[in-house]
């Protein structure tokens, strides 16, 4: 009873459940350890992992370990995969949800009270990272990057937005791998972080 078939046969693997994650608002990648959730396998385990909406949480194996990186707001499913040296496999499926409002401090509705300049993730990175910034009102907004000689290599955004918590996609496929900056500009707020680029 409860068992999973693959192709007709039982699989030997069984699972026990992961529990839902929620992400708050300081969008922190998480690390779940898969030891020990599947088990009654033959030989070491093969992991894979897939997320149905990786505009909202994308996801890697690394190790045994699952990594899940936070995008934006809304809801995913996430679902691993083991494979054993037997070729019996079995699935295991979260959901998790981001919500940056979610132990906001002040602000009405949850809106930031100041301008503010995260660390992007993942990082490093390969070859994309998402930038998060917090605008406390609509403002003029220039996100760009620079190289280490300070030469600009990409402008994200040049435009004016709303007041709110907002990410921006960085894709450095057509760069080498190094150090870069990224450098805001909004209102009189003014703000760089570093971040590196490896391929």
């Amino acid at each position: 009873a409860g068992a999973i078939f693959t192709y007709g046969m039982a699989t030997r693997l069984e699972v026990h459940p992961l529990k839902d994650v929620v992400i708050g608002k300081d969008m922190p990648t998480i690390k779940i350890g898969l030891a020990g959730v599947f088990t009654g396998n033959l030989g070491t385990l093969v992991y894979s992992a897939s997320s149905t909406n990786t505009a909202v949480a994308t996801v890697a194996i690394v190790g045994d370990s699952l990594v899940v990186t936070p995008v934006a707001d809304g809801q995913s499913d996430i679902t691993v995969k083991a494979t054993d040296a037997n070729n019996d496999f079995a699935t295991n499926t979260f959901k998790v949800t981001v919500n940056h409002l979610i132990d906001a401090v002040g602000g009405e509705e949850g809106l930031p009270t100041t301008f503010a300049l995260f660390q992007n993730y993942p990082n490093p990175f390969n070859p994309t990272t998402n930038i998060k910034f917090d605008l406390p009102k609509e403002s003029n907004v220039k996100l760009k990057i620079y190289n280490v000689l300070g030469q600009e290599v990409a402008t994200l955004v040049n435009a004016t937005m709303s007041a709110g918590h907002h990410v921006v996609e960085f894709n450095a496929s057509r760069l080498a791998t190094g150090l870069y900056i990224y450098r805001i500009e909004a209102q009189d707020f003014v703000a760089i972080k570093k971040m590196m680029l490896i391929k």
